[in-house]
């Protein structure tokens, strides 16, 4: 053999595995059917107060422990407060109620840095936008 086959097959790729040896096969199944995972018509369940305050400690965790709050019963105040705000809507999804969980708490230490009293939080609302209008006809 030549030099330039050899240094062709010591450059090829390595060879591809064979499938094992136990008979078992994919194959596409054409008669196979779509499905939606949700029903499009119907709303979302509703937040709990208990999947709302898992939520609020889980996003508020943080901040306590880098000492944004004075202390522990400022913090469980404070994510009690923020829970009950998120669960009043009725038509919530969870989503909805991460997003505005994330946006409330920004909101807070953009306004203040270390979170002293119960006074700090008393001029967080609901954001306007996700207000539920529940008397619209």
């Amino acid at each position: 053999m030549s030099d330039d086959v050899k240094a062709n097959r010591e450059s090829s790729p390595p060879a591809k595995r064979s499938r094992p040896a136990d008979g078992r096969r994919v194959t596409f199944n054409p008669n196979v059917q779509e499905r939606a995972l949700l029903p499009v018509n119907e709303p979302p369940k509703p937040v709990t107060l208990k999947e709302a305050a898992d939520i609020v400690v889980r996003y508020l965790d943080p901040f306590y422990t880098q000492g944004k709050f004075a202390n522990k019963e400022l913090f469980k105040s404070f994510a009690r407060y923020l829970s009950h705000l998120l669960a009043e809507g009725r038509s919530r999804s969870k989503g909805q109620v991460k997003a505005e969980a994330k946006a409330l708490i920004k909101k807070l230490f953009s306004s203040v840095k270390r979170c002293e009293s119960e006074e700090d939080w008393m001029h967080l609302k609901r954001p306007h936008s996700c207000k539920t209008t529940e008397n619209k006809e």
